[in-house]
């Protein structure tokens, strides 16, 4: 029975240090949990220093400890462990009365061995008794702390609310919790306004800059700073930021030489700290070189950055490299083409060596700082000896075989270039196969790397005749010392012609468009010359009325009248010079029929200009006396009469632009018009031509049933071919629509003709045909397709009758008119005319243009453009590919002209293909010039 009481016994005091751990637990986590949230909160509004966080982690720690030690020594105090757990239990069970405890004192008895007023059955009896009750026992609460449960409850709640709190403030939790588990680590207080450092880290080089930059989220801070600390956490500086776009801030860091931590500071948080490292061994930064060329060269000493490391230079070339490093340097080696040179100090970081270019090779440099530390990274290159180039030339005009009249003067344009500087430029010549004939034209120190020369060849001087050929060329020599370099451009030849052959030819090339420019020209400046002249007029007509109103000119007003008298004499100067130029042009043959007529105005013309010009001195001279004069009113007769000569000069320049206007630009106007519509006849041949080519190539396979893959690619080209003739037929009806109705008021038989043409396109429905006969070759149906193609060329055959009416009827239409309004004489201006858009004007049988031509498309056919001088070449001439900007004067480089040989025009004729031109003398000339103007020549005799 003894043993039965104390195996419960035992077993109510297990139950109860269980019951006092529990609350010790329960205690603790509230205290946690509610201490935790006060520490948080203190955190977020006082943000507790890494010390203070610490003590008050140890605080915290100790104070827990001794929470569960006490509350446990408080729950387990007694002096009999067993007689307090019995005490607890009697408590809790009131029928137990006082049995545990007697059955203790009992059984203390029994083993002691005392005497007792109460048997030892009696006692033994009683143990058993309350033994039992204990064994029955089922309610234990009364071992159960009192404050159990209530804490219990505060323990909930208080896991309820933090919870919650972690919920609603999960940003604060995160910031502040790692920072009381850590407290010397690196974790920000809780901002609320967010900051991404760029970088998060940084490694550069010894005295390099670092750029920080933030990006901010959230409520913008009042002020944000850079912090700078050293290694032991010591504040070094703190830097304002700049404010940038997009909520970004950047601040640089400059010159660092030591290893270092920064943050991004704002009020009431920081970022976090990241790591500057910097690199403390020399590194090459830059490098320059500077050149001192041989004195061969001409080229002055120049200073280059190494940045594609490359040293270049000519033979005997001194270079000096110069290296720039982070850190004080104290010498170095540089080794070039396996030779070692020691680099010097030349500044506090930079070291030089000089070495002499003799050999392509390589080159690497090493520097040492004033601590002895060599650099990791090498500056390492190449070094190249320049070769010294051969020269370059061209004759940039004309550029191409050419032709020009006996009386021609031809400017010559060369251009020579040389990579160090040309010495001399030579032309050289020969007539008619003689010896050639050299000319320097330019000569030199060689300090020019670029010349332009113009060397006139006056061919009247040189006495040459129709027939004859001038073959030159040019060569240029560079300043390469020992043995210089020279080259030669191609040879191009000049093939003289005669007046009619001459103007052939600028028929060939000018359209009616042309013809208007170069009248327009004229006008143009006859215009701007009665401007100037009004402007004066104005000018000294207030003049003339201020002193007649004050009685006196001001000295401003004096002024402006010498500016008045010397504006004029440069206005008669101009106007005597343009009638002089009127005058030549009156004098030059005409190129076209009609321009007989115009020259006669122009001879007109001059004359009034002339004495306009004599007005106009006669003015100055007024005006000249009239400044001569006191300023009163004594010099009002001469500007009177200084008045009078500028109106009489700008009637004789107003009756010329009238005049102008009603004939010659009207005249013109109307012939623009006309020639539009031949040259939509002429489009029309030749698209019948190319209409033909495409029935007759598809001729050939139209038997194939099953064309191969060859034959269907071939359809496939007649087809596009096709295609592109139907376009262009389209097109051309629209135009003969279009410039039907320009011409209708002025013409209203030509325009009925015109859309007479283009109805009978329509009528006989001919795209429609080109259609149906790309579609059938686009699908291999090679029967089909030509059959259509022929079609549609059988019917445009049938048209050239209409074509051919139609340019009948404009010539005549065209000449009555002009000698009713204009009393002009069209003469075949017409016809010449169409031979600038004819198919085939300016181009042989054989389809091959003749040398020196180049090729220049223009509406209505084949049109061609080739280098012609005549009388008028001086003037501008738009056929003659360059002109000139000299007479006989030999220019260096007067202005920057065009590359070299972008001006070239390569030429793929033959030049050694020479033959006896018939008519010529026996003189030779190439075969392609024989074509081209036996081509010439028979279309004059042509009727058309």
């Amino acid at each position: 029975m003894t043993t039965n009481l104390e195996r419960q016994l035992s077993a109510f005091k297990t139950a109860h240090r269980r019951q006092a751990r529990e609350l010790v637990l329960i205690r603790l986590l509230w205290l946690v949990v509610v201490a935790g949230l006060v520490l948080l909160y203190a955190d977020l509004f006082f943000q507790l220093g890494d010390p203070t966080r610490l003590s008050l982690d140890v605080s915290f720690a100790a104070g827990l400890l001794a929470v569960a030690i006490l509350t446990h020594r408080w729950l387990t105090r007694a002096t009999s462990e067993e007689r307090r757990v019995a005490r607890l239990i009697e408590e809790g069970n009131p029928e137990l009365h006082n049995d545990l405890v007697n059955a203790i004192d009992f059984e203390q008895t029994l083993s002691q061995g005392l005497e007792q007023p109460v048997s030892a059955q009696l006692m033994e009896r009683q143990i058993g008794i309350a033994a039992e009750k204990a064994r029955t026992l089922k309610r234990l609460d009364a071992l159960k702390p009192p404050s159990l449960r209530n804490e219990a409850y505060l323990l909930s709640g208080s896991m309820v609310v933090a919870f919650l709190l972690l919920i609603v403030f999960t940003d604060h939790f995160s910031a502040v919790l790692p920072r009381f588990v850590d407290p010397f680590g690196d974790h920000p207080p809780y901002s609320p306004t967010q900051l991404k450092v760029e970088p998060p880290g940084a490694t550069v080089d010894y005295g390099q800059n670092l750029k920080v930059s933030a990006a901010v989220s959230g409520p913008k801070p009042q002020s944000i700073s850079l912090v700078l600390q050293d290694k032991a956490r010591r504040e070094l500086a703190a830097l304002p930021m700049f404010e940038g776009p997009g909520g970004q801030y950047f601040q640089n860091v400059e010159n660092l030489r030591n290893d270092a931590l920064y943050f991004i500071r704002i009020p009431g948080g920081r970022s976090k700290r990241y790591s500057l490292s910097v690199i403390k061994w020399p590194k090459i930064q830059s490098a320059t070189v500077a050149y001192e060329y041989p004195a061969y060269t001409r080229l002055a000493p120049e200073t280059r950055y190494l940045n594609e490391r490359v040293v270049r230079g000519y033979l005997q070339t001194r270079a000096t490299i110069t290296l720039w490093s982070n850190r004080p340097l104290k010498g170095g080696v540089l080794t070039v083409c396996g030779r070692d040179y020691e680099l010097v100090p030349r500044e506090a970081n930079s070291v030089a060596a000089t070495f002499t270019i003799a050999t392509n090779g390589t080159f690497s440099a090493s520097v040492t700082d004033q601590d002895g530390t060599v650099t990791r990274e090498k500056l390492e290159g190449i070094v190249e000896v320049l070769p010294d180039l051969k020269p370059e030339i061209a004759i940039v005009s004309p550029g191409m075989d050419s032709f020009a009249t006996p009386d021609a003067q031809i400017p010559i344009n060369i251009e020579a270039r040389d990579d160090l500087g040309v010495a001399k430029v030579e032309l050289l010549r020969s007539h008619n196969g003689s010896v050639d004939e050299r000319k320097t034209v330019h000569a030199g120190e060689g300090s020019e790397k670029l010349v332009n020369v113009i060397e006139t060849l006056d061919l009247a001087g040189l006495g040459v005749k129709p027939g004859d050929t001038i073959e030159y060329y040019a060569t240029g020599t560079d300043t390469a010392p020992g043995t210089p370099h020279t080259v030669a451009t191609p040879a191009y030849r000049l093939a003289i012609i005669s007046q009619d052959q001459y103007r052939e030819l600028l028929q060939s090339q000018m359209r009616a468009e042309d013809l208007t420019k170069k009248y327009n020209d004229l006008i143009e400046q006859l215009s701007q010359l009665a401007d100037k002249q009004a402007a004066l007029e104005k000018q000294v007509n207030g003049l003339k009325n201020n002193l007649e109103q004050n009685g006196a000119l001001t000295p401003e007003e004096q002024q402006q009248l010498q500016q008045a008298r010397s504006a004029q004499e440069e206005v008669a100067r101009q106007t005597e010079q343009f009638a002089k130029e009127l005058g030549e042009e009156a004098k030059r043959p005409p190129v076209f029929d009609v321009e007989k007529d115009y020259k006669r105005a122009l001879e007109k013309f001059a004359a009034r200009v002339q004495q306009a010009g004599q007005a106009m001195k006669r003015s100055s001279e007024n005006l000249q006396q009239a400044g001569d004069k006191p300023a009163g009113k004594e010099g009002l007769p001469d500007l009177g009469s200084a008045l009078a000569e500028q109106r009489e000069a700008l009637a004789q320049l107003g009756q010329n632009r009238e005049d102008y206007e009603k004939g010659i630009q009207r005249a013109n106007r109307d012939l623009e018009k006309v020639s539009r519509l031949l040259e939509d006849v002429e489009m029309f041949k030749a698209l019948l031509d190319r209409q033909k080519s495409v029935e007759r190539q598809a001729r050939s396979y139209k038997d194939l049933a099953d064309p191969g893959l060859d034959e269907q690619i071939r359809l496939k080209e007649f087809s596009e071919e096709q295609d592109a003739v139907e376009q262009a037929l389209a097109q051309l009806k629209e135009d003969f629509q279009t410039h039907a109705q320009e011409v209708e008021p002025d013409y209203p038989k030509v325009a009925q003709d015109a859309r007479k043409i283009a109805d009978e396109i329509r009528k006989r429905h001919i795209g429609d045909l080109m259609e149906s006969a790309s579609t059938r070759l686009a699908w291999a149906d090679a029967r089909g397709g030509h059959e259509k193609a022929q079609e549609a060329y059988e019917e445009m055959q049938a048209m050239v009758g209409v074509c051919n009416g139609t340019s009948g009827d404009t010539q005549a239409e065209c000449e009555l008119r002009l000698k009713m309004t204009m009393n002009m004489a069209l003469g075949k201006t017409l016809q010449q005319l169409a031979k600038a858009f004819n198919p085939g004007s300016s181009q042989g049988r054989d389809g091959q243009f003749g040398a020196g031509l180049s090729g220049r498309s223009g509406s209505g056919g084949g049109q061609t453009q080739v280098a012609v001088f005549g009388p008028d070449s001086p003037r501008k001439n738009p056929l003659s590919k360059g002109g000139g900007r000299s007479n006989r004067k030999t220019q260096s480089a007067p202005e920057q002209p065009e590359a070299v040989a972008a001006s070239i025009e390569e030429l793929t004729t033959a030049k050694n293909s020479d033959l006896e031109l018939p008519g010529g003398g026996g003189e030779r000339i190439m075969q392609e010039y024989r074509k081209l103007i036996e081509d010439y020549f028979k279309r004059v005799t042509e009727e058309r």
